[in-house]
């Protein structure tokens, strides 16, 4: 197939390894970075990709027939619309990450590659480090999958189970209206509700849409904060690597001449070879950082989608799960998913914050230490090097919560976006009640 060919042209063993390495199978599951290599795996693969789409998009639109349907009940239509935006940011998330397999595929490479341009105590200069760093993805990649799969069981299993266990089963099947609220979330289905078997086929819907989400945010997030570790590793690398300029400078004279530098002014000044070293070493920098704004690039455009539906919407989303807390309609499923859905909101959009705050503050670094070499005793040449280096670090390293405006993902964001919600919490109470 040539479309999946195109697709898959910049996939490699390295690619598919690393994702392997750092998510297991998580991306098989979700279908946001499958394995196309083999006829079996590229059928079964595109398959499972219309078998998802077919999911979310059929419970979207019961989901938008159920908003029309259920206007004149606040708490359930403010519950349909919130469903609609997960809805449309997992969808987002699995057609973009698809769409854009050739950036995640050179990501991926970049990663299992792990090409190295210093020497070895260089690379050992920050070791302490990535060993904290690994040791914090181990737990995220843990923790996350756990805390995000477990509520997204409650979400479906919460309100057969309350129901069961307060006698109301089966009593309010339908709402005037036709919505199914003996759900797990109240919706409308062409199925209905009222006996065991379309009761089952509707939950298995439901069921089978939340897996979708579930799976499109824990992997998702689970690339962005891998893609993440790996900036800062490099940019953490990158500086300590202009750091140890001096150092790295005398070990190529040793390695290009056989004898150690003879270290003082003078011979800094005139020694052509010691300028050649110099030289050599300041364009392993300009390749590393070029490995990082290509990394930086792909992660931005991959996301680009993502972060814009998700920025456009979570605002309102947690402020109607303020609302749903504080005046819905008191029933413990209501209340137990308002506080779940928000906090994972709130988790998100701090999450990718930080991330854009870490490479942000390792960019300005970075263009500190590079003022701070020792540039003066330089040649021109080496110096003009220097420039050029000077001036690309000065645009800001970070993420995008959109392409057009460049709003970048910081705290100072994240704090915007809370007033925001929390304005949009006091017109939604004005509006409603």
């Amino acid at each position: 197939m040539k479309f999946l060919d195109d697709l898959t042209s910049e996939d490699s063993d390295f690619a598919y390894n690393a994702a392997k390495e750092q998510y297991g199978l998580f991306t098989s599951f979700s279908c946001l970075y499958p394995n196309f290599q083999g006829t079996r795996n590229r059928i079964l693969n595109s398959a499972l990709f219309i078998i998802f789409s077919t999911l979310v998009i059929t419970n979207s639109i019961a989901l938008c027939l159920t908003l029309y349907l259920s206007l004149d009940d606040a708490t359930v239509a403010m519950q349909t619309i919130h469903f609609i935006v997960m809805n449309l940011i997992a969808y987002t998330i699995l057609f973009t990450f698809n769409y854009r397999r050739k950036n995640i595929s050179r990501m991926h490479h970049l990663l299992g590659e792990n090409q190295q341009f210093y020497d070895d105590d260089t690379i050992k200069s920050i070791d302490d480090f990535r060993l904290d760093l690994k040791k914090k993805t181990k737990i995220f990649n843990i923790a996350l999958p756990v805390f995000i799969s477990v509520t997204g069981m409650q979400v479906i299993c919460l309100n057969p189970i309350v129901d069961y266990f307060s006698g109301e089963l089966g009593k309010n099947i339908y709402s005037k209206n036709g919505v199914s609220m003996n759900l797990a979330i109240p919706c409308w289905t062409p199925f209905g509700s009222n006996n065991t078997f379309t009761f089952l086929l509707s939950m298995t819907l439901q069921a089978g849409d939340h897996f979708v989400i579930v799976s499109s945010i824990v992997t998702g997030n689970m690339i962005l904060f891998s893609m993440s570790r790996q900036i800062i590793s490099e940019l953490t690398l990158l500086i300590s690597a202009i750091k140890r300029l001096q150092e790295r400078i005398k070990f190529k004279y040793l390695q290009l001449y056989g004898r150690p530098f003879n270290c003082n002014l003078n011979n800094k000044i005139t020694d052509k070879r010691y300028h050649y070293c110099y030289s050599l070493c300041l364009k392993e920098n300009i390749k590393h950082h070029q490995r990082i704004i290509s990394l930086l690039r792909d992660m931005n455009i991959t996301w680009e989608w993502s972060f814009f539906i998700f920025f456009c919407t979570s605002t309102f989303s947690m402020a109607m799960c303020g609302i749903l807390l504080m005046f819905g309609d008191g029933k413990v499923t209501t209340n137990i998913n308002a506080i779940t859905m928000g906090v994972i909101e709130v988790f998100d959009v701090f999450f990718v914050c930080w991330c854009g705050k870490m490479m942000k503050d390792l960019g300005e670094e970075l263009y500190l230490h590079l003022y701070e070499t020792n540039w003066i005793d330089s040649t021109k040449e080496s110096a003009r090097t220097l420039l050029i280096i000077m001036s690309v670090s000065k645009k800001p390293l970070s993420l995008y919560f959109n392409s057009i405006t460049r709003l970048p993902a910081n705290l100072e964001t994240f704090s915007n976006l809370m007033n925001t919600a929390y304005s949009y919490f006091n017109l939604l109470y004005a509006f409603i009640f």
